[in-house]
């Protein structure tokens, strides 16, 4: 499967049934620009990493604080570096604010804690601080150098906002703190706090520079509560996403006869994915590199993202891929809708005195009943593509394409060396 440089991909797989072997591994060795690449595992970084650096020439960057890889500190980042407004420090604080497990809760004082950190990350910005200058002053609630500092600074509008949610009364300026902290609290975390702040003798991870090349950067974050800073694309930050934005947009190509599914039914020639990754930025990526998304359910990607965000990132997902593990009811019966509905002819009899007779009718039925869509056997897929009818295809993993070999090769490797380097971890 190929996709446009317009394109947001979604697929929808159960653990252990072909996402990374038959989507994420091909994208990332396909793509031919910058990758981001997401996971909890580290089997899509022990794949490719080093096939990366060897095609690219260029320097791959792995965030791994939780040693899920064990591949150690060799870089830092400041996200709050450079130059942000308030819409990217509001944007950079939404995605903090949405690691927030309680739905509930995040509804409530979601709204008022992302105001709270986002002038607090803007003041932090103008003091040259990092993220850990905001966080400390999530602590302090009386604490006016940020509303000096965002004073000072010719925000007036951001100083008062600030100023005001200090001055509420105490049991309501707590909530709103404490969602605040909620969202922030991976920093509590050394091994996660010392990559977003200067690390001498290491090099500074530079967003505006990664986008413009073929570099490479991993991702790898179990789920922590108070947002994982790695888990989620988003909390790469606003310098990622305004470098992003000042991509210059790529013009799609003609259509033309490429892989097709079941029934002959053919895709548009398409360019490969650029990017895996998970939502925040993926609605505002089309044009420039392609995300590929990946949850492990539709329940999971609510849970992470609200049912609103999930509902907007199904409408917004121009190839839905639907593998095999479909549990829920709801949903199964969702993608056999969608699927339709087809005439089958069904043959009457009927037997009298005379004889009988026959007769032929039709009537519709689900060409993919619901449990029909639940027992998707692992090699198969749903694919759901603007502008084509839905189609069943067989997934192509890595194991079974033309570089197995090498693919297989690098990974041996790569694994050799994490047991090497758990091997002399200390205790």
């Amino acid at each position: 499967m190929q996709s446009s440089w317009e394109d947001v991909i979604l697929a929808v797989f159960a653990p252990r049934s072909g996402k990374t072997t038959a989507v994420a591994v091909p994208a990332v060795l396909d793509a031919p620009g910058a990758v981001v690449a997401c996971s909890n595992k580290p089997d899509l970084y022990l794949a490719t990493a080093a096939l990366r650096a060897a095609a690219t020439g260029r320097r791959v960057w792995t965030f791994d604080p939780q040693r899920i890889a064990h591949a150690g500190q060799g870089w830092w980042w400041n996200p709050l570096a450079g130059r942000l407004r308030l819409d990217d420090a509001t944007r950079l604080a939404g995605a903090f604010v949405m690691a927030v497990a309680d739905d509930e809760h995040r509804e409530i004082w979601g709204p008022a804690a992302t105001e709270l950190l986002a002038n607090l990350l803007l003041a932090a910005h103008l003091a040259h601080g990092t993220l850990l200058d905001a966080y400390r002053w999530l602590y302090d609630e009386s604490n006016d150098a940020p509303v000096r500092i965002l004073r000072a600074a010719g925000h007036a509008a951001a100083a008062d906002s600030l100023a005001g949610t200090q001055g509420l009364h105490p049991e309501t300026r707590g909530s709103v703190y404490f969602t605040a902290r909620a969202g922030c609290a991976s920093l509590r975390d050394n091994d996660i706090a010392r990559w977003v702040v200067p690390q001498p003798g290491l090099p500074e991870f530079t967003p505006e520079r990664f986008v413009a090349g073929a570099q490479t950067l991993y991702l790898l974050s179990k789920n922590v509560a108070g947002g994982g800073a790695g888990g989620r694309a988003d909390h790469r930050g606003p310098g990622r996403r305004r470098a992003g934005r000042g991509a210059p947009r790529r013009p799609g190509r003609p259509a033309g006869a490429a892989g097709a599914g079941r029934g002959g039914q053919h895709l548009p020639d398409r360019r490969p994915a650029a990017a895996v990754q998970p939502p925040g930025v993926a609605l505002d990526r089309a044009g420039r590199n392609p995300p590929v998304l990946r949850p492990q359910s539709y329940a999971q990607g609510e849970r992470v993202w609200g049912k609103a965000g999930m509902r907007e990132l199904w409408g917004a997902a121009t190839i839905k891929l639907i593998g095999s593990g479909a549990d829920d009811a709801a949903f199964a019966e969702d993608i056999s809708a969608i699927i339709g509905e087809h005439d089958v002819d069904v043959l009457s009899y009927t037997r009298g005195r005379g004889g009988g007779s026959s007769s032929t009718s039709t009537r519709r039925e689900r060409i993919m009943p619901a449990a029909q869509v639940r027992a998707l056997p692992k090699t198969q897929a749903v694919l759901l593509a603007t502008g084509v009818r839905p189609a069943l295809i067989r997934l192509l993993p890595w194991y079974e394409g033309a570089r197995r070999a090498e693919i297989a090769a690098a990974e041996q490797q790569a694994t050799a060396e994490l047991v090497a380097r758990v091997a002399g971890a200390p205790a």
